[in-house]
């Protein structure tokens, strides 16, 4: 035995089960053959017809991202238990697997993300997008400054039938895409907007838009009291 196999082993030995990430039949196939360990997939679709998958609704360059989300799926679905020792193989470079990481399932995967992607209704590209901005946000801020912003993933016409607004609105009667970077970066601007009044950026700059002056005084009126 060479000292790499050695290595090797140092790693697969006392594991409970092995995740494959997106394998090829034939890789699969090989690996089913186990014995001894348990065989999940982790994949957006189970073309190879295992017994044991988890569905991963979204691709995921980052390696340890996508670790972490097969392996919140399979304990959310039972086919793994707390404290096992899991045997991660998914492929980095591209083509099939290459590259094998072991994982202890704990309760620090418990992050509940999993369950927001794969449960929800909406389309997993759109909550993605979605949390991508608050994230940035939240680490960054706009301009340096801390901001705060809402964000409501839901059928369009209900959310608006449920709500009110507090503040100007430059998106008002307008349809936007999230996943747009122009878009994106209105939004962190929107963020950041003074409270001084609608329609106010910081340091006394205006927001121009068509049909502003308009809707300051609608919203103007809307502010007074009855």
């Amino acid at each position: 035995m060479s000292a790499l196999q050695v290595l090797a082993e140092g790693l697969t030995d006392g594991t409970d089960a092995v995740v494959l990430f997106s394998p090829s039949g034939s890789y699969y196939e090989l690996a089913a053959d186990l014995d001894d360990v348990d065989v999940l997939v982790a994949a957006p679709e189970n073309s190879v017809g295992a017994n044991a998958f988890v569905e991963l609704p979204l691709e995921l360059e980052n390696v340890r991202d996508r670790i972490r989300f097969g392996i919140e799926g399979a304990l959310q679905q039972g086919l793994i238990d707390d404290g096992d020792e899991v045997a991660c193989l998914t492929g980095v470079f591209g083509g099939d697997v290459d590259t094998l990481t072991r994982v202890r399932a704990d309760e620090d995967v418990h992050s509940g993300v999993y369950d927001l992607f794969v449960n929800s209704r909406a389309d997993a590209g759109v909550i993605r997008a979605v949390l991508e901005v608050a994230i940035d946000l939240g680490k960054k801020g706009q301009k340096g400054k801390p901001v705060g912003a809402l964000f409501v993933v839901g059928d369009a016409g209900k959310v608006m039938n449920k709500s009110r607004p507090l503040s100007y609105n430059p998106f008002e009667k307008s349809h936007v895409h999230v996943g747009d970077p122009i878009v994106n970066v209105m939004l962190k601007e929107f963020g950041s907007r003074h409270p001084e009044g609608p329609g106010r950026a910081p340091h006394g700059r205006g927001v121009d838009h068509p049909g502003h002056e308009r809707d300051l005084h609608r919203a103007e009126r809307e502010r007074r009291p009855r």
